[in-house]
């Protein structure tokens, strides 16, 4: 499934080239190279014959998208008499082409070139997730539709541009079209999303952390990592990355990137959070918390952490990354973030029911009230799937209930609390 990229050295300089003074240039700039890209991904797949036309898609916070439409050829066997009747047909598609034992018509179809933006991140290792979870789904879990990944390169190897080549799926996010819908529709996929929920709580791993290509567990991909200037110190030599096999060990190792990055973030740190507790004095802190930990301070909260299961979150589960169609999901997108997490920590801080900014826009009070009404609603519809499929009680409030503060607590940047108070 591992890509080729046909790109010249030169030509993958420019493609990683800096930053593009203005995001419109970003988005448009070398694309008679990523007509190349595609092209060469268009003709490994099965009896694809070329590029029709790529066009800019969208722009996410760490890929850019471009929809390509290539031409497939079809090959319809006939029997003679049949074929006969097509040679001497006036009718005949000026697109078909006969020959001696059947008729060959060429197909327009799409896919989906996913490419990495030139901003900081925790590349090769968000799109080897995102690969490693897309079809990971697909095949574990069928009943919650992905794209299909075609092909892909993460950029590691000399000359080589990082790409996923996945399926189109035709559908817009749910959070553009919510208003669109009636009761009826949104109930049905309230429903729908909670059973998407409860499928991925009930996929069981032994670890924290993220999916390797081979399905095996990886370091844990997170935002975080990457914020206000993490991602220069993400290196197993700084601090244990993952996997971790107890959530004590995920926590301490939080404590030790937030004490690092203080202490070496120099520029990157943003020193408004200290203008009432001083850096040394926060890094100080830090420093005391992580010792307390490590001494068994909490030990008795991380035995009740490493009781839960450890389930697939997908990291930003919202109607932005869920795609409908008819009233119908067809597709759920953007696992770069995903990964094994404790149960409690799957449902997150987010709304799923999230609406697009433009009915905040129109109307922000309503917008409110609705993303309030229908999140409790499809929480209701969560809880109700895990009872109707014989979840014991204990899982239930787990997942249904509060996260732990200091599992929490990990997963974000660390600061201050009192610069808000000014």
């Amino acid at each position: 499934m591992r890509g080729i990229c046909p790109l010249t050295n030169q030509q993958v300089d420019k493609c990683t080239s800096p930053l593009a003074n203005s995001a419109q240039e970003e988005d448009e700039e070398n694309k008679q190279l990523l007509v190349e890209l595609a092209s060469a991904v268009v003709k490994s797949l099965d009896r694809a014959n070329e590029v029709v036309n790529v066009e800019f898609l969208a722009r996410g916070g760490y890929n850019h998208l471009w929809t390509v439409t290539f031409s497939k050829v079809r090959h319809k066997l006939l029997d003679i008499s049949l074929l006969l009747r097509l040679l001497t047909s006036k009718k005949q598609n000026q697109n078909d082409k006969c020959t001696q034992s059947g008729i060959s018509e060429t197909q327009l179809h799409k896919l989906v070139l996913r490419l990495p933006r030139r901003v900081p991140s925790l590349q090769p290792f968000q799109l080897r997730n995102e690969v490693a979870f897309l079809t990971y789904i697909s095949q574990k879990l069928p009943n919650i539709p992905v794209p299909k990944v075609y092909a892909y390169e993460d950029g590691t190897n000399p000359g080589t541009v990082p790409y996923i080549a996945e399926e189109f799926i035709d559908g817009s996010k749910l959070e553009d079209v919510w208003f669109e819908l009636s009761n009826d529709k949104k109930q049905s996929l309230c429903q729908r999303i909670a059973s998407i929920v409860v499928d991925l709580a009930e996929t069981r791993f032994s670890v924290i952390g993220s999916l390797s290509l081979d399905f095996h567990p990886g370091p844990t991909v997170q935002g975080v990592k990457i914020f206000k200037g993490r991602y220069k110190f993400h290196s197993s030599e700084i601090y244990d990355v993952g996997p971790y096999f107890k959530s004590k060990d995920f926590i301490l190792a939080a404590y030790d990137r937030e004490i690092y990055y203080y202490t070496h973030g120099g520029d990157d740190i943003e020193m408004d959070f200290f203008t009432k507790t001083p850096l040394p004095n926060w890094i100080e802190h830090l420093k005391t918390e992580r010792e307390a930990i490590a001494a068994g301070e909490k030990d008795d909260v991380c035995k009740l952490i490493d009781e839960e299961p450890f389930c697939i979150s997908h990291g930003d589960f919202s109607t932005s990354n869920i795609l409908v169609r008819d009233g119908n999901v067809v597709g759920v997108v953007d696992w770069e973030f995903a990964g094994m997490y404790p149960l409690s920590e799957i449902l997150g801080p987010i709304d799923i029911i999230s609406l697009a900014e433009k009915h905040y826009r129109f109307d922000s009070d309503a917008a409110e009230e609705e993303m309030e009404k229908w999140n409790k609603q499809v929480l209701e519809d969560i809880e109700a799937i895990a009872r109707q499929r014989g979840w014991a009680e204990k899982n239930v409030k787990v997942l249904m209930g509060d996260s732990h503060d200091i599992f929490s607590t990990a997963q974000f940047e660390m600061f201050p609390r009192d610069w808000m108070m000014e």
